[in-house]
C-alpha cells in the first residue's frame, strides 16, 4: 500500500522549518476526480459482492469463507478512506476497525487505525497499534515510519524525541535510501542541537538527489549552527548551480559571508540577486553590507528609499546614521542618532554610535560622559561590551594628552579580556602615545611572536621598532614578511603602504617610492597605494609628478576629498594658484566639514591669500577638531603675527612646541617666537 501519512504537506526541501527554500520542492498530486469514481466503484463492488455471498445467519447455509472475509474487509478499507478524504475521522476509525475484524492478520490495517487514533488525538493507542503491527511483521518500513512520525508530532519528552529518532533509524535500516525518514532524522537531528549529525543527513540526502535546492539550504544551515561556516558557504555556493534567483537562499549565502568577515563577497551575491528583479530584502542586505565595508555613499539612496518600505526597522535607521557618517554628512548622522538614543535609552548600538560621532565631531568631553555612562552600565548586554566603551573613551584622553588616564583605562579594558589581541593592541599603542615606548616594544614584540605571519601584528610591531630609532630592523621584518606567501593581495597593499610610510618618515623617498612601485606590480588598481605615491613625490618636491597622480585620482573620483584637500594644500603652502588651491579646499570642506585637517588647509589657503578673517575661522576651527597639532597651532601663531596680535601668537608658537620640541620644524618655530618683537608681545 503506497505511504501516504506525511508528517509535512509538502515535498522534502519545501516546508517552513530547516532548510525552507521557495523552489526547493517538486510538487505531489493530490485525490484526482478519476481515483474518487474509482473508490466509489470498489465500494459498489464489494457491497454487490457481499450481497452474493450467504451470511452465517441465514438457516441452512455455511459461515462466510475467507473470501466473503476478504471482500468485506476490503470493502470496509475503502469505505474507510472515504470517510478519511471527507475529514470524517469517527466514521473512519470505525471502518477501519470493521476491516481489521475481517482480515485480523493485517499489517497494513492495524497501521490504518493507528493512523486514525493519532488524527483523533488518541495517541497513546495510536502507538500500541503501530507497535502490536511492528511485531506482526518488524520488517514493514511503513510501521516503522509511522511510528517515528507518530513521536516526531508528539515530542513534548526527551524519550519521545529519542523514540522517534530510533523508529527512523530503523527505517533506514531496511531501507538506506528513504527520503522521508532520512530527511524527519535530519531534522530531528537539527533540532537537538547535534547540527553535524544533520549535515551529514542532509548530506547524503543531496547526494540521492542533488536536484533539491532545499536540501543544501539545509545542510548549510547545521553546518553554520555547528560553527563551519567556511563549508556551509560552499555548500551554497553549489545550490546556486541549480538556482540562483531565490531571494531566502542569496540572503542565507551573503549572511554566511559576512559572518565569515568577507562583506565585499556578500555584496557581490546581493548584487547579483537583484540583477534578477527588485526584492526589498536584497536591497536591504545589500545597503547594510555596504555600510559594512565603507560605501555609505552607494549605500544611502538605497537606505532613503526603504525607510518607507520597512518603517519598523530601527536597524535600517541605525544603518542610515552609519552611512551618512562614511559618507561625512555627520550633522545628518547626529540627528538620527540623537532620535534614537531619545526614544531608545536601551539601544546600546545608538548610544555607541553617537558618542563614537560626538568626538569624531569634536566635541570629545560630552563623547567621554557618553562613554562613561556606557562604562557603568550595569546591564548584562552593556557589561559584554565593556572593554570596548573602555577603549574609546581611552582613545578621547589619548588625543586630549590625558596620557595616564588613557593608559589606565586601556589597562582596565584589557583585564576583561586578556588573551584579547585587539584590546592589547589597543594598549602597546597607548603606551607608545604616551611616550611609554619601551612597554609598547614590549607588547609589541610579544604579539608578533604569537602570530609572526600575521600582517597586523607586524606592522604594529616594526612602527614600535621605527619609533625607538630602530628603522632596519623594522625594514628587515616587514620585507621578510612581503617576500612569503601570501594570498590575499589587500595584505600584500597594506605591508607595502606600512613600508612606504616608515621611509617617508625617515626621510627616505627613493626607497618609499620603490615600495610603493612594487606594490602596483601585485594590485595595478590601489587608490590607497596611488595615494601614498603622490605624497610621497610630493615631500620629494616632485610637484608636477605629484600633481599628475592627484589628478588621475580625481579623474576617477571627483569627490575624493582627501585627494581635493592634499592636492589643494600643496599648492597653497607653496603659493601658488590660490584660487585653483581654494577652490579644492573649499570642496573637500563641503564634502567633510568636520575634517580638521581639511579646515587647516583651506584656513592656510584663505591666509596666503591675506583674507586673514577668513583664515582665522577655518583655523580655530581645524585646532578644535585636531586637538594639540602642533601644524595647527604654528599656522594659528603665524595668523596672529600676521594680524599683529602677538600675545596669542606668542601662546599659538609655545602650545605648538609643547609637541613639536624636536627637528628642524620646532627650530622653525622657536626662530618665528624670537622674531616677535616686544612690541608684538603686549
Amino acid at each position: 500500500m503506497p505511504t501516504r501519512w506525511s508528517i509535512w504537506p509538502q515535498c522534502p526541501g519545501s516546508r517552513a522549518a530547516v532548510g525552507t527554500v521557495p523552489g526547493g520542492c517538486r510538487s505531489r498530486s493530490g485525490w484526482s476526480l478519476g481515483l474518487w469514481v474509482l473508490l466509489l466503484c470498489l465500494v459498489l463492488m464489494c457491497r454487490d459482492g457481499l450481497r452474493a455471498v450467504p451470511s452465517e445467519n441465514v438457516v441452512g447455509h455455511r459461515p462466510a469463507d475467507g473470501a466473503a472475509l476478504r471482500s468485506a474487509a476490503y470493502y470496509h478499507f475503502v469505505a474507510g478512506r472515504l470517510s478519511l478524504l471527507a475529514e470524517d475521522l469517527p466514521q473512519a476509525l470505525q471502518e477501519f476497525q470493521a476491516a481489521l475484524e475481517a482480515d485480523p492478520e493485517s499489517v497494513t490495517l492495524r497501521l490504518e487505525v493507528a493512523w486514525v487514533l493519532y488524527q483523533s488525538g488518541e495517541v497513546t493507542k495510536a502507538v500500541e497499534a503501530c507497535r502490536e503491527a511492528i511485531s506482526r511483521d518488524p520488517t514493514n518500513t511503513e510501521g516503522h515510519l509511522l511510528l517515528g512520525k507518530i513521536f516526531y508530532g508528539t515530542r513534548a519528552r526527551s524519550d519521545e524525541h529519542a523514540e522517534a529518532v530510533e523508529a527512523f533509524e530503523k527505517v533506514l535500516e531496511l531501507e538506506p535510501k528513504h527520503t522521508e525518514a532520512l530527511q524527519s532524522l535530519a531534522e530531528l537531528y537539527f533540532q537537538a542541537g547535534d547540527f553535524e549529525a544533520s549535515a551529514r543527513s542532509f548530506r547524503r540526502l543531496r547526494e540521492m538527489d542533488p536536484s533539491v535546492l532545499g536540501y543544501y539550504f539545509s545542510e548549510a544551515q547545521a553546518l553554520a549552527e555547528s560553527g563551519n561556516l567556511e563549508e556551509a558557504a560552499a555548500v551554497l555556493q553549489q545550490g546556486l548551480k541549480i538556482r540562483s534567483d531565490v531571494p531566502e537562499y542569496l540572503l542565507f549565502l551573503g549572511n554566511v559571508l559576512e559572518r565569515l568577515g568577507k562583506p565585499e563577497e556578500a555584496v557581490a551575491v546581493y548584487r547579483d540577486g537583484l540583477a534578477n528583479g527588485p526584492e526589498p530584502r536584497l536591497h536591504r542586505a545589500l545597503a547594510a553590507a555596504l555600510v559594512q565595508v565603507g560605501e555609505g555613499r552607494e549605500a544611502i539612496p538605497l537606505l532613503e528609499r526603504l525607510e518607507d518600505v520597512f518603517p519598523q526597522d530601527e536597524s535600517l535607521r541605525l544603518d542610515l546614521a552609519r552611512a551618512y557618517r562614511q559618507a561625512r554628512r555627520l550633522d545628518e548622522s547626529r540627528r538620527i542618532l540623537s532620535a534614537l538614543v531619545e526614544t531608545q535609552p536601551e539601544n546600546l548600538e545608538a548610544a555607541f554610535e553617537l558618542a563614537t560621532l560626538l568626538a569624531e565631531m569634536g566635541e570629545r568631553e560630552q563623547a567621554a560622559q557618553r562613554f562613561q555612562q556606557l562604562v557603568d552600565l550595569e546591564r548584562a548586554d552593556a557589561k559584554a561590551f565593556r572593554p570596548l566603551f573602555l577603549t574609546n573613551l581611552s582613545l578621547i584622553r589619548l588625543e586630549q594628552h590625558r596620557f595616564d588616564e588613557g593608559v589606565r583605562l586601556a589597562e582596565e579594558a584589557l583585564r576583561f579580556e586578556p588573551a584579547n589581541r585587539e584590546l592589547r593592541r589597543r594598549l602597546m599603542q597607548a603606551y607608545r602615545a604616551a611616550g611609554r615606548l619601551q612597554p609598547a616594544l614590549d607588547l609589541g614584540r610579544e604579539l608578533w611572536q604569537e602570530t609572526p605571519d600575521d600582517p597586523q601584528a607586524a606592522a604594529t610591531y616594526a612602527q614600535v621598532l621605527a619609533a625607538t630609532g630602530r628603522l632596519e630592523e623594522a625594514v628587515s621584518l616587514l620585507e621578510t614578511l612581503r617576500s612569503g606567501e601570501m594570498k590575499e593581495t589587500s595584505q600584500q597593499e597594506f605591508l607595502c603602504l606600512i613600508l612606504s610610510q616608515l621611509f617617508l618618515e625617515a626621510g627616505r623617498y627613493d626607497e618609499a617610492e620603490e615600495v610603493i612601485e612594487d606594490g602596483l606590480t601585485t594590485v595595478p588598481g590601489s587608490r590607497r597605494l596611488h595615494f601614498q605615491l603622490g605624497a610621497v613625490l610630493e615631500r620629494r618636491q616632485d610637484f608636477e609628478e605629484a600633481e599628475r597622480v592627484f589628478r588621475t585620482l580625481l579623474e576617477n573620483d571627483p569627490d575624493a576629498h582627501d585627494v581635493l584637500n592634499y592636492l589643494g594644500y600643496m599648492l597653497a603652502d607653496r603659493g601658488v594658484r590660490l584660487d585653483e588651491a581654494v577652490g579644492y579646499l573649499e570642496r573637500a570642506v563641503s564634502l567633510d566639514p568636520y575634517n580638521g585637517a581639511y579646515q587647516d588647509s583651506l584656513g592656510w589657503a584663505y591666509f596666503q591669500q591675506s583674507e586673514l578673517e577668513k583664515a582665522e575661522q577655518h583655523l580655530l576651527s581645524a585646532a578644535r577638531l585636531e586637538l594639540n597639532d602642533p601644524v595647527i597651532l604654528e599656522h594659528l601663531g603665524d595668523l596672529y603675527s600676521r594680524k599683529g596680535d602677538g600675545l596669542k601668537a606668542e601662546h599659538f608658537y609655545r602650545e605648538a612646541l609643547k609637541f613639536q620640541d624636536k627637528g628642524s620644524e620646532a627650530a622653525r618655530i622657536r626662530e618665528k617666537l624670537a622674531g616677535l618683537s616686544a612690541p608684538e608681545k603686549r
